[in-house]
């Protein structure tokens, strides 16, 4: 066990860092976070560490900080949160290269702490998004944790629909015009921006 046991948290989404921050700041932990100009914010001997990839890999400062004998020591854990979005926002789309270059490059986070577990975490990944995942972060010997994202109150359920969407979307017109704001409330996830313009027009 760490004398000091140190987990780093890399997050692609500063929102879910704040709420993380103060979620776990409220049960007790000492936490820390990478904010602006790349300066370490509150606790200074923190439990939990969290990061964009910018920094924490993209960072000189902070990679010969982590090379450190200190935090190869101390630090028990490193964990990628939402890691589909790394691999969608690092990739090379075309000639402009990646929307954001460091997110593709979060796997060199082993090259200077090799020893550590590393935890990729993804409510959204489908089976070949995951392979992209374990070959981005260079992950061995992976051990699948999955548990079902259904609770009381929301439940994920896949169906084959037909192509037209206004047949598809039917009967949530029908129970928006007969319920009106007493309607429950319903997600729709769409893949491309396309069909998001086409679900509302």
């Amino acid at each position: 066990m760490p004398a000091f046991p140190l987990v780093i948290v890399v997050s692609p989404l500063s929102s879910i860092v704040k709420d993380q921050v103060g979620f776990l700041t409220n049960l007790g932990f000492e936490v820390a976070f990478i904010g602006e100009g790349d300066i370490i914010e509150g606790n200074i001997k923190p439990q939990f560490l969290y990061g964009s990839p910018e920094p924490i890999v993209g960072d000189i400062k902070f990679k010969e900080m982590f090379s450190h004998l200190h935090y190869r020591q101390n630090v028990a854990a490193i964990v990628c949160d939402e890691v589909q979005v790394f691999l969608f926002r690092g990739e090379k789309k075309d000639k402009k290269g990646p929307f954001r270059k460091w997110c593709g490059l979060v796997g060199e986070i082993k090259s200077f702490l090799p020893k550590q577990v590393l935890l990729a975490l993804t409510a959204t990944a489908s089976p070949s998004t995951r392979e992209k995942i374990i070959k981005s972060l260079s992950l061995k010997k992976c051990l699948y944790i999955t548990v079902s994202p259904n609770r009381r109150n929301i439940k994920l359920f896949v169906l084959k629909v037909a192509i037209d969407i206004s047949v598809n979307f039917k009967w949530l017109a029908r129970e928006l015009s007969k319920m009106r704001a007493e309607c429950p409330r319903t997600l729709i996830h769409v893949r491309e921006l396309v069909v998001n313009s086409v679900t509302f027009s």
